[in-house]
């Protein structure tokens, strides 16, 4: 229950609190269980009723104002009639919950990442994304861990007004946080099929809340072994080199070369040693496999992606610099292929 004793505000025109607070609280999707709930966990303990006693009926203390600014994503001065054009700090976003945009992203989804890049397992987490348009794009993220016992995530969607961006912002109850950043298809299709976004992600554990950066990818359907194999290779490296060992290169070409029924591994390979050598290690352009490598041997879009995953897979580096438009579409059409998803009707 709330502090009785917490000082009220001195002075505020509590009809247009209220109505501002109202008003918040049908942009944000939430009901006054959610909200009171939400403000419970985030540290301020209080019961619907109580909320709602304070807010239409008794003078409300700053720190429930803090608080509520905060569940509902708008400024303390919004609510309390210093600011009069602005319901939310953050402007140019997209409110039309109901619109196409925002029903692209209506229902139930996959999100495949690397929780850390310091201490990346050898496959990604694969966490269950929900959006539900009809609450002001409200979403939650189910990510498993290892006691069984999943971490439960909830925030928004927000789709830019200005630029075909899209943010989910995510929090769990235990401080940790997520900012998944994304190309907006902004199609005409009915539904998001996949997409490519940096997440951004910050651990309440020993890291000390320093924020980490790393890939992710949302699907429609979980992925097959054969899907997975090449958002893989995206989840790990966004600069346009692939670092490889002497070692990994030759092998992952002999095979590459053997199975595609090629003949002429020893002058690519030679070719190949001339152009990138790096002292003990290749750094090669990505697009030297797009491009040369793939119209010299004549190879198809899929044969070029699996020689990418398979050497992306064993890169001695992991940065991540950008998420260049151009992967959400090389993926898209490979991904494509029904043959990449789980059929969970």
């Amino acid at each position: 229950m709330a502090n009785n004793e917490e000082a009220g505000l001195p002075c505020y025109d509590r009809a247009l609190f209220c109505e501002r607070v109202a008003d918040a609280k049908v942009r944000s999707g939430l009901d006054w269980d959610e909200i009171a709930q939400a403000i419970t966990d985030a540290g301020y303990p209080i019961s619907k009723a109580n909320l709602k006693t304070y807010i239409f009926q008794r003078t409300a203390s700053l720190k429930l104002v803090i608080y509520l600014s905060r569940t509902l994503h708008v400024s303390i001065d919004y609510l309390l009639g210093n600011e009069e054009n602005s319901i939310t700090p953050e402007e140019g976003f997209d409110y039309n919950y109901s619109g196409h945009r925002y029903q692209q992203y209506n229902g139930d989804f996959y999100m495949y990442f690397h929780p850390t890049r310091t201490n990346e397992p050898e496959e990604p987490i694969v966490a269950k994304l929900q959006i539900d348009s009809a609450k002001g794009g409200r979403a939650t993220l189910e990510v498993p861990v290892d006691d069984g016992k999943p971490k439960i995530y909830a925030g928004h969607l927000l789709l830019s007004a200005s630029t075909n961006t899209g943010f989910l912002q995510l929090r769990c109850n235990n401080g940790e946080s997520i900012e998944y950043i994304f190309n907006d298809p902004n199609t005409f299709q009915n539904r998001l099929r996949l997409c490519v976004g940096a997440l951004v992600s910050v651990s309440s554990g020993d890291s000390k809340r320093m924020p980490t950066l790393s890939r992710a990818v949302i699907t429609d359907s979980r992925l097959t072994d054969e899907g997975l194999r090449y958002v893989k290779a995206n989840l790990r490296l966004n600069s346009k080199y692939i670092d490889v060992s002497r070692e990994d290169l030759e092998k992952i070409l002999r095979t590459f070369f053997k199975e595609n029924n090629m003949d002429n591994f020893e002058r690519v390979y030679q070719r190949i040693s001339n152009a990138f050598c790096e002292r003990t290690y290749y750094s090669i352009e990505e697009q030297y496999f797009l491009n040369t490598f793939k119209i010299e041997n004549k190879l198809d879009d899929k044969q070029t992606e699996t020689l990418i995953a398979d050497l992306r897979n064993n890169s001695l580096s992991s940065i991540n610099c950008k998420i260049p438009r151009a992967i959400d579409v090389r993926l898209y059409l490979l991904l494509r292929d029904g043959k990449m998803f789980i059929d969970e009707t």
